[in-house]
């Protein structure tokens, strides 16, 4: 009945090329809080998600080398998943920062920055780099009542009201190898990636 509220069919949610608008996915997020009565949902609801959900992303940064490869292709190639939302990497403090904003370099929704970074950290941890150790992650969001969902997901220190959202990472954690990289296959999805992004109409700025 929520997706129905909003006329999100089943048949859209299957097609890989359909487009959300951004209202509709972040009025369904605020919906499906509200009703499970959980504030960090969004922290851990990209868990239940197979692996390659996230289809020729998920695959290339698996492939990479290194988790700083890796992260740098999540960034470029996000635009497949969303043009309104805009992620980039910048050397900062003896690290690298990822952070996040939308198209008009504006502060994104919390409960999506809150569910991306979630889903990058949780799928790096899970299938290319257990161990991986975050230096700390800015969140512009307000200090939650309850932050335990936060350090419990991310594993770092979390600085709530923070200037911007991004996460962090030393160079150590950033030139570390993943589990089973593969250089080749990481150029050709690459290029694949590059394809579909190329030929995405202008203006698909829904997720």
């Amino acid at each position: 009945d929520l997706l129905e509220a909003r006329g999100i069919s089943g048949a859209i949610l299957e097609d890989p090329d359909a487009r959300l608008p951004v209202r509709s996915a972040l009025d369904l997020w605020h919906a499906l809080i509200e009703r499970s009565g959980d504030p960090a949902l969004q922290l851990s609801a990209p868990t239940a998600l197979p692996y390659g959900a996230y289809r020729v992303i998920e695959f290339l940064v698996g492939a990479s080398v290194t988790v700083g490869d890796g992260v740098e292709r999540f960034a470029r190639f996000f635009r497949l998943i969303s043009d309104a939302v805009v992620l980039s990497v910048e050397r900062c403090d003896g690290g690298r920062v990822l952070r996040l904003e939308t198209a008009a370099e504006k502060p994104v929704p919390p409960v999506y920055v809150d569910y991306v970074f979630a889903a990058l950290v949780g799928r790096v941890r899970k299938h290319i780099r257990p161990q991986l150790r975050l230096q700390g992650v800015d969140l512009r969001r307000p200090t939650p009542s309850d932050p335990t969902p936060y350090t419990s997901c991310f594993l770092a220190p979390v600085r709530f009201g923070a200037p911007q959202d991004a996460l962090r990472f030393d160079e150590a954690e950033w030139a570390a190898p993943t589990v089973e990289p593969d250089a080749a296959l990481a150029r050709v999805l690459e290029e694949h990636a590059r394809t579909l992004a190329a030929g995405m109409a202008e203006g698909d700025t829904g997720f």
